[in-house]
This record gives C-alpha cells, sequence and structure tokens, in this order.
C-alpha cells in the first residue's frame, strides 16, 4: 500500500484539478494532461472520476451518497469545480496494490476505484493535470 498526501495550496475556483495515479513515462495530450491515457486513475475536483482513461462518473452530482463523507461540506461549496477537492484541501491518495484499488479522501469525500486487470502488475507514480489558471500544490 502507497499513501501520498497532495495539498492543494493554491486553485482557481474556476477551474479543475485531477488527481490520480498513471504508469511512469506516458506522454501528455496536445494540452499537456495525462488523465486519458489508458493507464490513468484518479478524479477530478469536480467529481468526474477516471479509470483506465475512461469516464466512469460524469460529475459531482452522479458520486454514489457512500462517497460523501461530509455532505453538509459538500453541499455548501459553491462552485462545482470545488466540490471534491479546493484550494486549502488536503486529498490522502492511497494506492492498495493487493486490493487493486485506488482511494482518493478529501474533506467532502473518500472514493474507491477498482483498478482494472490489466493493470494489476503495473507501475505506477502520482498523475496531477489541471486546467487553465494558476496552481500550487505540496507532496508529502
Amino acid at each position: 500500500m502507497v499513501c501520498r498526501k497532495v495539498k492543494v495550496v493554491k486553485k482557481p475556483a474556476v477551474f479543475s484539478l485531477f488527481i490520480g495515479v498513471s504508469a511512469p513515462g506516458i506522454q501528455p495530450d496536445s494540452i499537456g494532461c495525462t488523465y486519458e491515457d489508458s493507464s490513468s486513475y484518479g478524479m477530478w475536483s469536480h467529481g468526474q472520476v477516471i479509470a483506465a482513461g475512461q469516464t466512469i462518473i460524469d460529475d459531482y452530482t452522479k458520486l454514489p451518497a457512500s462517497s460523501i463523507i461530509q455532505a453538509d461540506l459538500f453541499e455548501q461549496r459553491e462552485w462545482s469545480s470545488d466540490k471534491v477537492f479546493r484550494a486549502g484541501d488536503e486529498v490522502v491518495v492511497v494506492l492498495d496494490c493487493t486490493a487493486h484499488t485506488l482511494r482518493l479522501q478529501s474533506p467532502t469525500v473518500q472514493h474507491v476505484i477498482p483498478i482494472q486487470q490489466q493493470h494489476h502488475q503495473q507501475q505506477w507514480v502520482l498523475n496531477v493535470s489541471f486546467g487553465g489558471g494558476d496552481y500550487q500544490i505540496t507532496v508529502g
């Protein structure tokens, strides 16, 4: 099991941030993002969930109720791009290679993404992608 803590120090409220994992050495797309690579798993700050580079949950309105750990705080967050995590939040990223899962936990959600069979023996790196604007994160 591998755990990383990503502190979102600065993030524009109108843009989204992706946090997850992928295979090392993947190439970014034409706008510099890597979340669509077939080895990528993770979640956007607006609640979209990616598995093997494909969207499996469109946005925060489709997250299962069991993934929302602080419903009151979740509902208080105005911007859809900040529902799951925003500036000031710490996101815990846990990759469990025995259970073949990726768990992301923020102050508002805890969501588990199953890792597909073809990626069970894959090596992993932290994967962060973002839209326009000024961002700052720290990783521990």
